[in-house]
């Protein structure tokens, strides 16, 4: 427990977070990174200090500096935390145990989401993810949003992985779908509801 709440003490400066965050995304020497962080010089050099006693980065013969594993290990899971602090009022709201348990620890994928305030919002964001789509489209839904599907639709190429899992009983009886499942690069699946 003592090597857990010296590692949280670590962590627990946003100028080291931010640092490790810089070194994840590339490797860079002491004066680039204060440079970039706005820090002296003097901050930095203390900071990268700890960090690097933490075992959390290393120094490169270089001069430079990068994560170790153990720091994008750490990085990783930290990613998780920072969305449930700032969902904080949401998970006071709901229970957490009604999320599967294999979600649990990839909590951390959602630290990019962004949690709209209204359905019209989301709609818009996702209408503007699937128009910058080049390379995947993969929906997740219980609803058939037409206008989504249209523009998904329209998209369509052998180039593009579209993936849509749908629960059965929203697909058209009639067999007449707007994105048909035999276009390239469509797959189609279903899940049943409980």
């Amino acid at each position: 427990m003592e090597a857990l709440c010296n590692l949280l003490f670590e962590l627990s400066s946003e100028e080291r977070l931010k640092i490790m965050s810089e070194l994840l995304r590339k490797e860079q020497r002491l004066s680039h990174l204060s440079k970039g962080l706005d820090l002296t010089v003097s901050e930095t050099s203390r900071h990268l200090h700890r960090l690097s006693e933490s075992m959390l980065i290393q120094k490169n013969p270089d001069g430079s500096y990068k994560v170790t594993s153990y720091g994008e290990i750490v990085l990783s899971q930290i990613q998780g935390l920072e969305f449930a602090s700032r969902n904080l009022d949401y998970f006071m709201e709901y229970e957490f145990n009604y999320i599967p348990v294999e979600f649990h620890e990839r909590l951390g994928e959602l630290s990019a989401a962004i949690r709209g305030s209204n359905i019209l919002s989301g709609l818009e964001r996702a209408e503007q993810a699937i128009e910058k789509a080049q390379t995947r489209v993969w929906v997740l839904t219980d609803v058939v949003q037409r206008n989504l599907a249209l523009k998904i639709a329209g998209k369509l190429n052998p180039y593009l992985d579209c993936r849509i899992i749908l629960p059965e009983s929203v697909i058209p009886r009639d067999n007449v779908a707007i994105i048909p499942f035999c276009a390239p690069g469509v797959k189609k699946r279903t899940q049943m509801l409980m």
